[in-house]
C-alpha cells in the first residue's frame, strides 16, 4: 500500500523559530522603551559616508562630521520679510509668542538679548589686559603709541560713543572693555549672518524688503519625523495663515527638507505596500481559492518586516526613513518562499527545500556585501533586507510545515497540471540562460561608449517647489550657507589656537573681496602666546595711568589700584574649556571639539563656501589641517574608485 505523503511534524524548529524572534523583538522593545522612543532619520547629510578622503584622514574628518551633523541637524530659521519693517516685526513677534512655550523646541530666540550683552561686557571686563588685537598691540609698542591709545580712550569717555559704563572707569581708565567689545562685535558681525539688531530683533534688508529672523533649535520630540505634531508642523500651522497682505515666510534649516523627504518616503512605503499587498492577496486568492495561504503569507511578511526593523535598529540605534522605503523588497522575496511552498502543499506534493535553501543563500550573500559599501542608509538597508529575509524562510521551513494537508479535489489537478509544476529540461534552461547573456552583453557592448555612472551625491536629493526657492532666497539673504569646513588638531590647546590664528589669517586674505566671512574659536579666544602678548603691551600704560585718572577726575591713588590690579590678573589666560556667556558659549561648543584621544580638535568653518581650490591649498599648507567638503569628497571618491576599475575611462558628472 502506498504511504501518503506527509509533511514535517518536527517541532525542534519551531522552537527555534520563535525563540528567536522573541528575543530579538524583546530586545528592540527595551531598547525603545530605555531611550524614551523610536528614532527614525530622515536627514540627508546621514545617508553619506563620514570617512571620506585619504584613508589617514578617515578619524578626523569623522570627528568633525558627526560633531557640526548633530549640531546643525535640528536648527531652523524663520525669515519674515515685508516691505513695511514694522509689519515684519509684528508677524515675527506673532508667531514668536505662538511658539516659545511648544514642547517642540529646545530654543526659540527672536529678540536681541540685551542680558547676553550684559554677560558678555562682564566677560570682556574680567579678561580686559589680554584681549587685545595684533593692531592695539602694534600701537602699545611705542611711546607715542600708548600715549596715542590714552588719548583715544579720554576722547571716548567725553564722547557719546562709548559702550562702557561710567562705573568702570575707575578700574578701567583707558577703556579696554570698549576697545575689546567693538572688536567682539566686528568679529561677530563677520563670523555668523548678514543679519543685525533692530529694534530689538535681528533684521536685514534685501531688495527693498526687510527680514526678521526667528530662529531656533528643535527638541526631541519637535524633531521627531513623518509626524503631524512635530516642529516643523506647527511651524507651518502658525505661519500658513500669517502669509497674507505682501508677508512672506522664507523656511531655511534640514529639519524642512527633512520632514519634507520622511513624508514623501512614508507616502511611498504606503504605495508600495499597499499595491503589493493588493497584488499577492489577489494572486493567492486565484491559485489557491484557500485563506489559509494568504492569512499565513500575510504573517509571515509581517513578521519578517518586525524582525528586520528590530535587528536593524539594534544595530544602529536608530533608521534611516528612505531604509524603510528600499526594505520593501521584502514583501516580494517572502511571497516567493509561501508561494514555493503552498503550490506543493496545494498539490499534496512532499515538500523539497534545496531551491529555497538556494534561493535564500545567494540572496543573502547579495545583501552581505551590500553592508560593506561606505554609505550608512546602504548597511541598514543591507542589515534589514538581510534579517528580514532570514526571518521569512525560516517562517516557511519552520512554522509552514506544521499545516495540515489540503483534501483531494480537483484543484489539486490543476495545481499539478498548471505552469507552475512544469519544468523545463535542463538543456532549454542552459538554452535561455545563455542567451539572454549574450543579447544583456551585446546591448552593453555596442552602448559602452555612451556608459555614463551618475555619482553626484546632491542627486540624492533635490529641494523642489517652495522648498527649493526658500533655499535659495535664504542663501542670498542670510549669507550663511555652511558646507565646508577646515579640521584642525594639536596635542595641545595652545597648538589648536595658534594654528587656528594662521589659518584665519590665510582666509581672510581668501575672504577679502567676497563679503563673506568665517567663525573659529580663537576669533575669541586668542591663543596664549597673544594673550601675553597683549598683556605685556598693557604694561605701556601703567605709567600713564595717574596722569589718565586725572583727566578723568579722580584721585591718584586709584592709579596704585590700577596697576595692582595689572599685577594680579597679568597671568589670568582664557582657554577654550572654562565657562562663557551664554551667547559665546552656544558659538564656541560648535567649532571647539575638545580633546578625543590624544589630541585636541576644532573647527574654522566658512559661512560660505568660497573657493574649494584656495581652500584645499590652504590646508595642505599645514601639518595638522584637513579641508573637509562632504559632498564634494565623497563624489570624489565615488568617480576615483570607479575610474580605478574602469581604467579612467568612466565618464562621470563630477564638478
Amino acid at each position: 500500500m502506498r504511504k501518503k505523503h506527509s509533511l514535517r511534524q518536527n517541532r525542534g524548529p519551531l522552537y527555534f523559530y520563535i525563540i528567536l524572534h522573541l528575543a530579538v523583538i524583546s530586545a528592540f522593545a527595551v531598547l525603545v522603551a530605555y531611550r524614551g522612543g523610536l528614532h527614525i532619520n530622515a536627514d540627508l547629510f546621514s545617508m553619506m559616508p563620514l570617512n571620506s578622503g585619504a584613508a589617514g584622514d578617515q578619524p578626523v574628518k569623522s570627528i568633525a562630521d558627526k560633531a557640526l551633523t548633530e549640531d546643525m541637524a535640528d536648527n531652523i530659521m524663520i525669515l519674515i520679510s515685508d516691505k513695511n519693517f514694522s509689519r515684519a516685526k509684528q508677524t515675527a513677534q506673532s508667531v514668536y509668542e505662538q511658539l516659545k512655550d511648544s514642547s517642540n523646541f529646545k530654543t526659540l530666540s527672536l529678540y536681541s538679548d540685551m542680558l547676553s550683552m550684559t554677560e558678555i561686557k562682564e566677560f570682556l571686563h574680567k579678561y580686559r589686559y589680554c584681549l587685545l588685537d595684533s593692531q592695539a598691540v602694534d600701537l602699545l609698542s611705542t611711546q607715542d603709541g600708548a600715549r596715542k591709545f590714552a588719548d583715544n580712550a579720554l576722547s571716548k569717555a567725553y564722547g557719546v560713543f562709548t559702550v562702557s559704563s561710567i562705573e568702570n572707569f575707575e578700574e578701567d581708565p583707558f577703556l579696554l572693555d570698549d576697545y575689546n567689545f567693538h572688536n567682539y562685535l566686528s568679529v561677530i558681525k563677520k563670523t555668523g549672518t548678514s543679519m543685525f539688531p533692530k529694534d530689538g530683533v535681528l533684521a536685514t534688508q534685501h531688495e527693498g524688503l526687510w527680514y526678521v529672523l526667528v530662529s531656533g533649535t528643535l527638541s526631541k520630540k519637535g524633531a521627531s519625523l513623518a509626524n503631524d505634531a512635530n516642529g516643523v508642523a506647527e511651524i507651518y500651522s502658525v505661519c500658513s495663515p500669517l502669509e497674507k497682505d505682501g508677508t512672506r515666510f522664507v523656511y531655511s534649516g534640514t529639519p524642512f527638507h527633512s520632514y519634507k523627504s520622511s513624508l514623501q518616503a512614508v507616502r511611498e512605503i504606503s504605495v508600495i505596500s499597499s499595491l503589493s499587498l493588493v497584488m499577492v492577496l489577489s494572486l493567492l486568492i486565484f491559485v489557491f481559492r484557500s485563506p489559509l495561504p494568504i492569512i499565513t503569507s500575510g504573517f509571515s511578511i509581517l513578521i519578517s518586516c518586525v524582525f528586520g526593523f528590530s535587528v536593524t535598529y539594534l544595530a544602529f540605534r536608530s533608521i534611516h526613513v528612505l531604509a524603510l522605503v528600499f526594505a520593501t523588497s521584502l514583501i516580494g522575496c517572502g511571497i516567493d518562499y509561501s508561494l514555493h511552498f503552498f503550490i506543493n502543499w496545494k498539490a499534496r506534493k512532499l515538500q523539497s527545500y534545496k531551491g529555497l535553501y538556494l534561493s535564500c543563500l545567494s540572496t543573502e550573500i547579495c545583501f552581505a556585501c551590500l553592508y560593506f559599501a561606505p554609505f550608512g542608509l546602504l548597511k541598514q538597508v543591507s542589515v534589514f533586507c538581510f534579517s528580514g529575509i532570514l526571518s521569512a524562510f525560516l517562517s516557511v521551513v519552520c512554522v509552514y510545515p506544521l499545516l495540515a494537508l489540503p483534501k483531494k479535489n480537483k484543484d489539486v489537478l490543476r495545481i499539478k497540471n498548471s505552469f507552475f509544476m512544469r519544468r523545463l529540461d535542463i538543456q532549454t534552461s542552459l538554452f535561455y540562460t545563455l542567451l539572454i547573456i549574450l543579447i544583456s552583453g551585446a546591448v552593453i557592448y555596442f552602448n559602452r561608449t555612451h556608459l555614463k555612472v551618475y555619482n553626484n551625491v546632491t542627486n540624492l536629493y533635490r529641494p523642489e517647489g517652495r522648498l527649493r526657492d526658500d533655499a535659495a532666497l535664504a542663501n542670498v539673504v542670510l549669507k550663511y550657507s555652511p558646507t565646508s569646513w577646515f579640521i584642525v588638531s594639536g596635542k595641545s590647546i595652545e597648538e589648536v589656537l595658534k594654528t587656528e590664528e594662521s589659518v584665519c589669517k590665510k582666509l581672510s586674505e581668501i575672504h577679502e573681496h567676497s563679503g563673506y566671512g568665517f567663525v573659529a574659536t580663537s576669533m575669541f579666544i586668542p591663543s596664549e602666546e597673544r594673550q601675553k602678548a597683549s598683556v605685556e603691551a598693557v604694561k605701556a600704560l601703567l605709567p600713564l595711568a595717574e596722569r589718565q585718572y586725572d583727566m578723568l577726575g579722580f584721585g591718584a591713588e586709584y592709579a596704585e589700584i590700577f596697576k595692582d590690579s595689572y599685577e594680579t590678573s597679568q597671568n589670568s589666560f582664557i582657554t577654550p574649556e572654562e565657562p562663557f556667556p551664554s551667547y559665546m558659549q552656544d558659538l564656541i561648543d560648535s567649532l571647539w571639539l575638545g580633546k578625543i584621544g590624544g589630541s585636541y580638535y576644532a573647527v574654522v568653518l566658512p559661512s560660505v563656501t568660497v573657493s574649494v581650490k584656495a581652500y584645499r591649498e590652504l590646508a595642505q599648507s599645514f601639518d595638522n589641517v584637513l579641508y573637509a567638503d562632504k559632498v564634494y569628497d565623497i563624489t570624489a571618491d565615488v568617480i576615483n574608485g570607479l575610474n580605478k576599475a574602469y581604467k579612467g575611462k568612466l565618464k562621470s558628472d563630477t564638478a
